[in-house]
């Protein structure tokens, strides 16, 4: 069996998203900390600026 996938919350993404924001902060360094991947953090900053964000269940 592979491994289950991870689920998270729309607090913590926009909360990462914010992360990015900080001085000195850049987005290979926020995926590091967070244990996730770049590519997934780019997702969830471009998702965080649609409206739908909150209402797709993501």
């Amino acid at each position: 069996m592979g491994q289950q996938r991870r689920k998270y919350t729309d607090d913590y993404k926009a909360g990462a998203v914010e992360r990015l924001y900080e001085p000195g902060a850049t987005q290979g360094s926020v995926a590091k900390e967070l244990r996730i991947t770049g590519t997934q953090l780019k997702t969830w900053r471009f998702c965080t600026k649609h409206p739908l964000f909150s209402q797709r269940g993501r």
